[in-house]
């Protein structure tokens, strides 16, 4: 099995809590439900403009989302509270992660060793907790939303999904890592993390959604064998 080149310097746990961890997920609105019911979905198009459909909607010509009185908006507005479940839960684990890393820096001795247990088994958490959501695929075959992750948990799921690729010589993936809205300085850090670390031209954005990744097993990539 190839396996293809890890990034360089990936940043440590601790420098990575806020790339598009604690700070990010804290700070993130919680979705109302209200609010929800009323939301235009991006990830389908409306049923009227499907193949089978007769091409009229009447919110428009240029309709491509889903809307009320359509088959799959019930569907949709259920995965949407799944999803926010998935988010407030993510964020509970990065407060938790902050907090068992200050109490790391200032134990000593045999407490310190059970801090950074304690550390540790958060940490791990969260991959697992990504890793769980992304399983039944949600959002169809080879799409994963990475949103959570630190650098050097990615790294490591990264080269699962590229594994599980060439296992099933599946040479495309969609890998959803957000438009960095909701960072610090709005900066998309798993995002430019990807693109600037991995063999170029292997991770390009979406041309329908920036904060989407296509994610490309070619010959031409950087690998060790």
């Amino acid at each position: 099995m190839s396996v293809y080149l890890r990034p360089t310097k990936p940043r440590t746990a601790e420098t990575s809590l806020g790339t598009n961890g604690e700070n990010e997920l804290v700070n993130n609105e919680n979705v109302n439900i209200s609010k929800v019911e009323n939301k235009k979905y991006k990830t389908e198009i409306c049923v009227n403009h499907k193949q089978e459909g007769s091409g009229i909607c009447p919110y428009g010509d240029v309709c491509v989302f889903l809307h009320k009185g359509d088959e799959q908006f019930e569907k949709r507005l259920e995965f949407e509270v799944k999803r926010q479940s998935h988010v407030e839960s993510i964020q509970k684990l990065h407060a938790d992660l902050a907090k068992a890393t200050e109490e790391l820096a200032k134990a000593t001795g045999k407490l310190a060793k059970q801090k950074q247990a304690l550390r540790d088994k958060i940490y791990n958490e969260i991959g697992r907790k990504v890793r769980e959501w992304n399983n039944p695929h949600p959002n169809g075959p080879y799409y994963y939303d990475v949103h959570g992750m630190t650098q050097p948990l990615l790294a490591e799921y990264i080269q699962e999904i590229i594994a599980k690729m060439e296992m099933s010589n599946v040479h495309q993936a969609k890998v959803e890592t957000g438009k960095g809205n909701h960072s610090p300085y709005n900066f998309p850090a798993l995002k430019t993390f990807l693109v600037t670390e991995y063999p170029r031209g292997m991770f390009v954005p979406d041309e329908n959604n920036s904060g989407v990744l296509i994610l490309t097993l070619e010959q031409s990539c950087s690998k060790i064998e």
